[in-house]
């Protein structure tokens, strides 16, 4: 999956970068992820995302299901695949990175949710 796996979607995502950091964003302007400016630390704010159960193949569409990931926290320096969630561990991180991301939301996107 794109978020389990750190992998960005190209053509739906967006990023918004300033020296506090990086917001990930889907095509709606509604904030995913948000990085630190080090790029050490990555949050993911809770959201639903599809995952591919079968691709399709001679024209026909493939089957997808919905997941949900909850807020986490992962150090990409020492866990470069988000495999394990430090958010127990780093409070202040995340409440730190949950509040850029906010800042980033009302300055770069208008409200969606």
């Amino acid at each position: 999956s794109l978020c389990k796996n750190s992998k960005i979607n190209r053509g739906s995502r967006r990023r918004v970068r300033n020296k506090s950091g990086a917001s990930l964003a889907d095509g709606a302007g509604k904030i995913r992820a948000f990085v630190s400016g080090d790029g050490r630390w990555k949050l993911h704010l809770p959201h639903k995302y599809r995952v591919v159960e079968r691709y399709g193949s001679d024209g026909m569409s493939g089957k997808y299901t919905q997941e949900a990931i909850p807020l986490s926290l992962y150090d990409l320096d020492a866990d470069p695949t988000e495999s394990t969630n430090v958010i127990d561990a780093n409070p202040e991180i995340a409440a730190r990175l949950k509040a850029l991301a906010e800042e980033n939301r009302a300055a770069y996107y208008k409200k969606t949710e």
